[in-house]
């Protein structure tokens, strides 16, 4: 009786098979690990919150955005701060408004309306606890303290006469035939930044919060490169001038979202640049980098101007020269305060900026190339590192180079200003 022996060609298969199992556990496994990570680090609530969020802002369809709304106001109703720092993920789509079964907010008014709710809520609940134990009169010179700290930080008088001025410009200036346009942009740009100003200068106070803040408007511009991506792969809703298909993301006009994108990309990349450490690297060497003392070039501001060169020659720094030491020593000084509120650099860091220079190149939008340009050569010449500077360097001569080769005609007609096809920027 012939025994059946599995060939070689028989065990092969099987060896893979194994092989291929004990990868797939491992990466679920990994993918678990880092679930509960990020679940015991941010809560089950935040990511319920991050979640909704995102179905609000996605949603095309009225009853899943009132369902998603209800959820979210729900789950943040106790954590005011949670909602302010979540909110710049939906500041891009400022102009695509959601129905309400009738009313139509854009996500980030929502968003705006339910931090309102919230802090109130909680400081109403905490001022009546206040009362009840015989402190209502401490709770009073509280709040106003609070005011009088608002408007004595950095944009505070600023902001509140800004809101009065266009308040004011509203009633004596906007055409009452465009009172339509002129209250939705009145909200848009004025009301709706100088509220959120106020409320993040009250709620964001805890580090991790001004961490998910970061996270979120770093997020929110991302989805928008991609949507920009999209569509100009797919040739479908982007704008056709001077040989180029323009991406416009959620707006009308793709200078619109190269007006997004031009802010978010620096930003982005100042993360990067000036992060002493690899975007692998421990956080905790930004803060120690941050927090050195003074650099030989300051000790010899404070010697007197003796130099290194000529031991005693008096050496008397030239204005452009103390200006760029002073631009280093603050920038020195934020690396540490970037240690305590940045997400810290990483690889979805460094692969959001890539897909926000991507995005932005779709845009052919001139006038934000040369912006941030600009900003990357500042940022190169402001980093303490070598490779970050060449690394600055190289993704501005990367992109000059594909701006070369697929603007075509929209630099051919740069001197003119663009052409009448109304698209020029």
């Amino acid at each position: 009786m012939n025994s059946a022996r599995p060939s070689t060609g028989d065990r092969a298969p099987t060896a893979r098979g194994e092989t291929l199992r004990l990868v797939a556990a491992g990466a679920l496994a990994l993918g678990r690990e880092r679930w509960i990570a990020t679940l015991e680090r941010h809560g089950p609530w935040r990511i319920a919150a991050a979640g909704l969020l995102l179905v609000l802002v996605a949603s095309p369809w009225p009853p899943l955005t009132v369902a998603a709304l209800a959820a979210y106001l729900i789950v943040t109703l106790k954590q005011p701060g949670l909602t302010v720092a979540l909110l710049p993920f939906a500041a891009p789509f400022a102009y695509a408004p959601k129905d309400l079964f009738g009313p139509r907010l854009p996500a980030v008014e929502l968003l705006l309306l339910i931090a309102l709710l919230a802090g109130a809520v909680q400081l109403a609940v905490r001022g009546r606890r206040q009362v009840a134990a015989g402190g209502g009169a401490a709770a009073v010179l509280d709040a106003w303290d609070a005011l009088k700290a608002a408007l004595r930080a950095p944009f505070g008088l600023q902001g509140a006469a800004l809101l009065a001025i266009a308040s004011l410009s509203l009633l004596t200036v906007a055409d009452p035939g465009h009172l339509r346009e002129s209250l939705r942009e009145y909200r848009t740009v004025i009301v709706g930044p100088v509220i959120y100003f106020f409320l993040a200068r009250y709620w964001l106070r805890n580090r991790e919060l001004r961490r998910i803040a970061i996270a979120a408007f770093l997020a929110g511009a991302a989805v928008v490169a991609l949507l920009g991506v999209g569509q100009v792969l797919a040739g479908r809703g982007v704008v056709a001038a001077e040989g180029v298909r323009r991406a416009v993301g959620p707006y009308r006009h793709p200078n619109a979202l190269a007006f997004y994108l031009a802010r978010a990309l620096p930003f982005a990349a100042a993360l990067l640049a000036l992060a002493p450490t690899a975007p692998w690297g421990d956080e905790r060497q930004l803060a120690l980098s941050g927090a050195k003392g003074a650099t030989s070039d300051e000790r010899q501001v404070r010697a007197g101007g003796k130099g290194p060169r000529g031991a005693g020659e008096e050496r008397t720094l030239s204005f452009s020269s103390r200006l760029a030491l002073g631009a280093r020593r603050s920038l020195r000084s934020a690396q540490g305060k970037l240690a305590l509120v940045a997400p810290g650099p990483s690889w979805p860091l460094l692969a959001a900026g890539a897909l926000l220079a991507v995005g932005l190149l779709l845009t052919f939008s001139r006038g934000a190339f040369v912006g941030v340009g600009v900003a990357l050569l500042l940022l190169a010449a402001l980093a303490e590192r070598r490779a970050v500077r060449l690394g600055l360097l190289g993704a501005l001569a990367v992109g000059g180079v594909l701006v070369l080769l697929l603007s075509g005609a929209r630099l051919d007609s740069l001197a003119g200003g663009g052409g009448a096809s109304g698209c020029a920027g």
